[in-house]
């Protein structure tokens, strides 16, 4: 049995570092405007919702963009930055068990090398970025901790299956690997196990993985094994 104190044990796994940034927020806006994935309009959760003012504008050019972050960071300035301590001290409360747990799935495999960086961000959009290992999380959760959880999950599965099943690396298959990992996501962190074991709410899903998502737990209920998973859900 691996303690939680064994110094080597905890080396082996990514320093997550918290921040904030204004040119990613930026990135984001101008990358998610106009987007529509898995059944969700980004546009309207992850911009207008949030930030209802948006709304008078036809258009969200790079020019509002830039100009509504740049004074929203200015009058929100402690908020931001109470909200990226909370989120680091979430984390540090939940991130042992949660290694723990990734190692007993991913048969011990190793984390990919990169400097893991979590921005708060202005959106709720909640992106990550597999080559740089950055997401963002909405400053306005009122817990942080699924979201930091789900996105670091997607960097080891990634990482998994493409060390696994090299094949599925080509461009052809980035949208049924994108559907697969989410699916995954929500079949993981909203088993019993992982919600007794980290202590956290129940997952959302997207509206266009319901039908995976059954799929994909009812194989799991049966065989907790993720190369028994992945290799019938790639098959079809």
């Amino acid at each position: 049995m691996v303690r939680f104190n064994n110094l080597t044990f905890f080396m082996s796994f990514p320093k997550l570092i918290f921040k904030q940034n204004k040119t990613l927020d930026l990135e984001i806006a101008l990358s998610f405007r106009n987007m529509k994935a898995g059944g969700v309009d980004f546009k309207k959760i992850g911009f207008i919702d949030p930030h209802p003012s948006l709304k008078e504008h036809k258009t969200l050019s790079q020019t509002i963009l830039k100009n509504y972050i740049s004074s929203y960071y200015s009058q929100h300035k402690e908020e931001l930055s109470r909200a990226c301590k909370k989120a680091e001290d979430q984390w540090k409360n939940i991130s042992p068990k949660f290694f723990l747990l990734v190692k007993e799935i991913f048969h011990s495999h190793s984390w990919p090398a990169g400097k893991y960086i979590c921005c708060l961000s202005i959106w709720n959009c909640n992106p990550r970025n597999l080559q740089t290992k950055t997401f963002q999380i909405f400053y306005k959760n009122k817990s942080y901790q699924e979201t930091i959880i789900h996105e670091m999950l997607h960097f080891v599965f990634y990482d998994y299956l493409f060390a696994n099943y090299p094949k599925y690396k080509e461009k052809k298959y980035a949208e049924i690997i994108w559907d697969i990992s989410e699916a995954f996501n929500i079949v993981i962190q909203n088993s019993a196990d992982w919600k007794k074991a980290l202590k956290t709410r129940k997952e959302k899903a997207y509206p266009a993985h319901k039908k995976l998502i059954r799929k994909m737990k009812q194989n799991w209920k049966t065989n907790q094994d993720i190369d028994c998973l992945l290799k019938k859900v790639l098959s079809k």
